[in-house]
């Protein structure tokens, strides 16, 4: 599923964790679980140790670094939902830090960073496709 952006598709979506079920694009997002203090965060093959700022899939640690694993948190907590690109890129740089060329040069960042994240996930499953 390709996140939606202002109300419509993209011709380059905003990358998003589609279910945590690598290969199932249904539509609908698998269940979400989290830990009474919110510090374990699960979604199908995704656990999300928000303490320790680490991310496993499918039982192996994905080595994401601080700033990607913020990136997946903010992905898999808000499937189904618009998620601008600002809005992850506000969790690089803070809110309103203008980057690159132009007033959406910010965008050629956040999406390097979701290549980097989805290298690291196919590292551990060379199948891994739940971000698009």
């Amino acid at each position: 599923i390709s996140l939606i952006v202002g109300g419509r598709k993209t011709a380059t979506p905003v990358p998003a964790i589609v279910n945590g079920n690598s290969g199932e694009h249904s539509g609908a997002a698998a269940p979400a679980a989290s830990s009474d203090d919110g510090t374990l965060f699960r979604r199908g093959m995704l656990e999300l140790r928000r303490d320790s700022h680490r991310a496993f899939w499918k039982g192996e640690e994905v080595a994401l670094s601080v700033t990607e694993f913020r990136m997946v948190d903010m992905l898999a907590t808000r499937v189904g939902q618009d998620i601008p690109y600002r809005d992850l890129y506000d969790l690089v740089h803070g809110s309103g830090f203008m980057a690159g060329y132009g007033e959406e040069g910010y965008r050629g960042n956040v999406r390097a960073f979701m290549k980097r994240i989805r290298r690291k996930f196919r590292e551990i499953d060379d199948t891994f496709d739940d971000i698009e």
